[in-house]
């Protein structure tokens, strides 16, 4: 077993940790940003924003605040020192607010199966904590609805600090994503996303979804066992997929090159052509904020 690397499994010790990141296209000024959307995600105690204008639909600001890591306090207060630390919210305006949230309280339905007012006890029969406050999102590309929950005083402190937010869940945005990778014919894909020590896993065919689920990892092995272990049960080889990585997967970590010894197909994830950004944010790798950026893709 890979020994737990204290800091991230999947980061580099080299690897440029982005504290107090902010990037500004010199266009933004407080009027062009009044026609831009917000797009946040909250995630393991760390918050990244960025800008949309919503015209051209081109990404112009990104800023990342890191967790922390002050245990004791609870998610709202660490949402709330985030924001707070924000250059992008204390120096612009902006048009709407999309909240997206990262957890393992969720669940998926076909969305012909879901009826308004169905997640409060969807969200209960799956989950054990029966605190959360059940929140549903429909998934346009597959078809289905995703519910999901969040701590009460989390989502009462976004609604205090944002006008009217809408509020997403990172799943969500990766399945989004997903479908417009997809194509119908191809070989099937494998997503691996991290965050925080938590793996998320995505299989999709074509447009048909296979697989979504998430687990806890600390360790390459992990990764790699739960790999392995949803391609066995899907039956299918390591060698007939297209596997990709994104998240806070540093490719120059040694447990991510592990993972490509045993996986030698698996690449990590690029800009894709259908997102458009300031020449600011494209020097940023896009495999580390393709979570938040996908926000918008759950925006109508």
């Amino acid at each position: 077993m890979a020994s737990l690397i204290s800091d991230h499994p999947f980061r580099s010790p080299l690897a440029e940790q982005e504290t107090g990141l902010c990037l500004v296209d010199e266009s933004l000024s407080n009027h062009t940003a009044g026609t831009c959307d917000l797009f946040a995600l909250f995630c393991g105690g760390g918050l990244s924003i960025s800008l949309q204008e919503r015209r051209s639909r081109k990404f112009l600001a990104l800023e990342t605040l890191p967790n922390a890591e002050q245990p004791g306090r609870s998610s709202a207060e660490q949402f709330r020192l985030a924001v707070n630390e924000s250059r992008i919210l204390k120096e612009f305006e902006f048009s709407r607010s999309f909240l997206g949230f990262g957890n393992a309280w969720y669940t998926l339905v076909p969305n012909g199966l879901f009826q308004q007012g169905d997640e409060t006890r969807l969200l209960r029969f799956t989950q054990s904590r029966s605190d959360l406050q059940a929140f549903h999102q429909r998934i346009q590309g597959f078809d289905a609805r995703l519910i999901f929950g969040l701590e009460p005083e989390l989502y009462h402190m976004a609604a205090h600090l944002f006008q009217n937010p809408v509020v997403l869940h990172a799943v969500g945005a990766q399945l989004e994503r997903a479908s417009l990778e997809s194509s119908i014919g191809s070989q099937p894909t494998v997503s691996l996303h991290l965050s925080q020590r938590e793996l998320d896993i995505l299989v999709y065919s074509g447009k048909k979804l296979l697989l979504q689920n998430s687990f806890p990892v600390n360790t390459a092995d992990e990764v790699l066992y739960y790999t392995l272990f949803i391609l066995e049960r899907l039956e299918l080889m390591p060698d007939q997929v297209n596997l990709e990585i994104f998240g806070s997967a540093d490719p120059r970590s040694g447990a991510l090159l592990r993972l490509k010894d045993h996986l030698p197909q698996l690449r990590v994830a690029g800009w894709p052509d259908y997102f458009q950004a300031s020449y600011k944010l494209l020097e940023v790798p896009a495999y580390r904020h393709l979570d938040l950026f996908s926000l918008s893709l759950c925006a109508s």
